[in-house]
């Protein structure tokens, strides 16, 4: 038998991702405006170098006008690569050709480009489907954020990456069910604010 806290999750899941397809291209056009406005008026992004950034589908907040403009800034871009069942940090650059991966999401089809370990990021945007008032995220279900970033449960001290959850105001919730593997956001940025936790 399903644990409550599982179906509840599901379900909640399964209602955002219905409201997230009803957005209209503008509306997800004006929300990325937004939130790379918001982004880059954050002190920790004028310090952070080595950006860990996902590649939207599926009406998630769009960062490509994030990458282009931290391109210009000189910092690296690392995106996800799946790797079986394990997802690793690839550097994208601009003239870098791309395939979608089985779940349909682009990577760099170069995957000799360079790794780098999540631990060695100073900045990684996470896309959500839900989070709530203590940065809890709700992610699709996967688990591959959860698992590449599980070694920032057993840190005492705060160290990289800084972890910036990327929604749309919709997606917040007074509080999510969470499962002791779950990895909370250090800030999540939506349309209209930015959360800080």
């Amino acid at each position: 038998m399903m644990h409550e806290q599982q179906i509840s999750n599901i379900d909640l899941r399964s209602r955002l991702k219905t409201r997230r397809r009803q957005l209209s291209e503008y509306q997800v056009a004006e929300a990325a405006v937004s939130v790379n406005k918001q982004l880059w008026q954050l002190p920790e992004l004028a310090r952070g170098y080595r950006i860990g950034c996902y590649l939207s589908v599926n009406g998630e907040v769009n960062c490509d006008e994030f990458i282009r403009t931290a391109w210009m800034r000189k910092k690296r871009i690392f995106v996800p690569v799946l790797r079986k069942n394990d997802m690793g940090f690839y550097q994208l650059n601009p003239d870098d050709s791309l395939q979608n991966n089985r779940f349909g999401i682009p990577e760099p089809s170069q995957k000799t480009s360079a790794y780098i370990s999540a631990k060695n990021l100073d900045i990684i945007l996470v896309p959500l489907l839900g989070f709530d008032s203590k940065g809890n995220r709700l992610g699709m279900g996967g688990g591959y954020y959860d698992r590449i970033l599980a070694f920032t449960k057993y840190r005492s001290t705060f160290r990289r990456p800084l972890l910036i959850g990327l929604g749309y105001d919709f997606q917040h919730a007074e509080a999510l069910k969470h499962n002791n593997w779950d990895i909370p956001m250090h800030l999540v940025v939506t349309q209209a604010k930015t959360y800080r936790f």
